[in-house]
C-alpha cells in the first residue's frame, strides 16, 4: 500500500465536509486548505532507482487522500498523472471524490470505457447527494467503482445505484461536535449491498454513535476498532467464468502481458503470449507452438478467466490434451497465471476448479498438476482442488512438486 498526494489542499463542497480532518490539520498547523498546490511527490510513481527500477514498489496506491482528484485547480495537472497512472500499470491506484460530475472534463483522451488500474469512489453523505451524485455515476465508464457513504448522515437507499460496485463503505464523523451515527442506518446499507452481491465495510463508528436506543460518545482511538468488532463486513461472491479468447478482449490481453513481464513474472499456461507482439500473432495457437516445440508439441485449449461482474481479465489458463514427456516431468495438464495485483483474492482456487470442471465435462479421468516446491500458494491451490502429492522431482537445481487430482469421483 502507498500513498500519492500529487497536490493538497481543497474546499468544502457539501454536507459531509463540515468536520473534515483534512480542514482540521491544517487549521492546527496554520496551513490555508483552500490554496491548492503542487507537492513534492507528485511524480512519485515514476521515480526510480539507479538500476532503472521503480521506487514505489508494485501496490494499492491511494491517491489524493488531502484533496480532491477532480479539483478545478489541478486542472492544469491532472493529465500529466494520467500518463504516470497509464504507465505504472503494475500499481492499482484509488482515488475519491465528491466532484462526480466533473468526470467527463478530467478523464484523459485514452480513457475509453476507463483504465483497468483505477478505482474511482463516489462519496456521499445523504439521500440527497446520493440520488445526485449516484446517478450520474451509475452510467459513467468505469472499470472499478466503490461507494464510500462517510460521513453517513442520515438513513439512505441506493440500491438502484448498485449495478456494477464492487464495494461500499460506511462510516461515521470523528469530531467532538460530529453528527450522529445511528448503527441501524449502516446495517440497512450492508442489507442493500448483501442483496445485490456488492461487498460492504463498515469503516468506523461516529463519535456520537446511536445504538439499541443508547447514545455513545466514544474516543477517536476505538472508532475503527469497534466498528471491525461489530463483524458485520461482507464480501462479495467473487464469480468467473472461462471464455475462449476473442477480439474484444484483445487489448486486455496485451496489457495482461506488459504488466506479467514488467513484474518479471513468467507467463503459464499462456500458450506462448510472452513471444508475441501482438493479439493475432499470439491467436495462432496450433503452427505458433507447433514450430516452436516440434515434436513435443501437444494439442490444447487456452482459455480467459473473466471475472462476471466487470468483464475483466483475471488470467490465462491452458488445459493439454495430451502428455508429452517433457509435460509429464513438468508441466503437467493445465498451467495459468494470475494478474499479480489480483493474487491473494481467491482466483487462483476458482480458475482451476472451474477449468477441472471442464476436464469432467471432457472426460479426463485425472490430471497432472506441478508446480516449485517453493511456491507455496500454487501448492494450497492444487491442494484446496483436491490434489495429491506423487513426488518431487529435481529439474535444474529446482525441485518440482507432482500433483494427481482424480475427476472420477
Amino acid at each position: 500500500m502507498s500513498f500519492w498526494n500529487p497536490w493538497r489542499g481543497c474546499h468544502r463542497y457539501s454536507e459531509g465536509c463540515l468536520h473534515c480532518y483534512i480542514h482540521k490539520g491544517d487549521w492546527k498547523k496554520h496551513i490555508d486548505t483552500n490554496q491548492i498546490v503542487k507537492t513534492k511527490d507528485f511524480y512519485k510513481p515514476i521515480e526510480k532507482f539507479k538500476n532503472g527500477k521503480y521506487k514505489m514498489k508494485s501496490s494499492l496506491v491511494y491517491v489524493c487522500f488531502s484533496s480532491d482528484f477532480f479539483i478545478e485547480e489541478a486542472d492544469q495537472w491532472r493529465d500529466e498523472c494520467w500518463k504516470m497512472i497509464k504507465e505504472r500499470q503494475d500499481c492499482t491506484f484509488l482515488f475519491l471524490t465528491k466532484r462526480i460530475e466533473r468526470f467527463y472534463q478530467c478523464i484523459p483522451s485514452n480513457w475509453n470505457n476507463g483504465y483497468p488500474n483505477v478505482v474511482i469512489g463516489c462519496t456521499i453523505e445523504n439521500q440527497k447527494n446520493a440520488d445526485q451524485r449516484l446517478s450520474l455515476f451509475k452510467n459513467m465508464p468505469i472499470i472499478h467503482k466503490n461507494i464510500i457513504a462517510q460521513p453517513l448522515l442520515e438513513n439512505i437507499h441506493i440500491e438502484r445505484y448498485l449495478d456494477d460496485i464492487e464495494l461500499v463503505v460506511a462510516g461515521g464523523e470523528a469530531d467532538y461536535h460530529a453528527r450522529l451515527l445511528h448503527y441501524d442506518w449502516i446495517l440497512n446499507l450492508r442489507k442493500q449491498c448483501i442483496k445485490h452481491n456488492v461487498s460492504f465495510e463498515f469503516r468506523q463508528c461516529g463519535s456520537h454513535f446511536v445504538m439499541n436506543g443508547k447514545h455513545y460518545h466514544l474516543p477517536t482511538k476505538d472508532l475503527s476498532r469497534l466498528a471491525k468488532r461489530a463483524n458485520i463486513n461482507f464480501q462479495r461472491r467473487q464469480e468467473i467464468e472461462l471464455i475462449l479468447p476473442n477480439q474484444d478482449y484483445a487489448k486486455q490481453i496485451m496489457s495482461y502481458r506488459k504488466e506479467m513481464l514488467d513484474n518479471n513474472d513468467c507467463l503459464n499456461g499462456c500458450a506462448g503470449l510472452e513471444d508475441c507482439q501482438s493479439y493475432e500473432q499470439w491467436l495462432n495457437f496450433e503452427n505458433r507452438l507447433k514450430q516452436k516445440y516440434g515434436p513435443s508439441y501437444v494439442p490444447s485449449t487456452v482459455y480467459l478467466a473473466i471475472e462476471k461482474s466487470n468483464r475483466q481479465l483475471i488470467g490465462i489458463m491452458e488445459l493439454r490434451h495430451e502428455l508429452s514427456p517433457a509435460l509429464l516431468h513438468h508441466g503437467g495438464h493445465i498451467g495459468y497465471s494470475v494478474l499479480p495485483k489480483l493474487r491473494k483474492q481467491g482466483y487462483g482456487k476458482m480458475m482451476l476448479q472451474a477449468m477441472l470442471h471442464k476436464c469432467h465435462e471432457q472426460h479426463f479421468d485425472k490430471v497432472l498438476l506441478t508446480c516449485c516446491k517453493d511456491n507455496i500458494a500454487s501448492a494450497k491451490i492444487i491442494q484446496a482442488n483436491g490434489g495429491i502429492l506423487e513426488d518431487e522431482i529435481l529439474d535444474d537445481h529446482i525441485i518440482i512438486q507432482r500433483y494427481w487430482i482424480n475427476l472420477k469421483k
